[in-house]
């Protein structure tokens, strides 16, 4: 179950076609409604879990991707293309 702040993000990446999308955090944020200073700070935020800990990850987790690369000073991520 998504929680509905990441909503947008979800819809995004579904939406994206089959390439991988690269973002910045600012983005990311605008889709959202703001991103908490922890996803500025800490890899962890952007971790492809599975658990429910980190609601964040079911925004791209389901939609078939991960987090492929992330670039915390340059607060870029990519998500893989999609995995159906």
């Amino acid at each position: 179950m998504l929680v509905a702040k990441y909503d947008p993000l979800h819809s995004h990446l579904t939406e994206g076609g089959n390439a991988s999308i690269e973002m910045t955090f600012d983005t990311v944020a605008r889709l959202v409604g703001g991103l908490p200073r922890s996803a500025f700070t800490y890899r962890e935020w952007w971790a492809n879990e599975s658990s429910r800990r980190h609601v964040q990850c079911q925004a791209w987790m389901a939609s078939g991707r991960r987090v492929e690369i992330l670039d915390l000073q340059r607060q870029v991520v990519r998500f893989s293309a999609p995995s159906r």
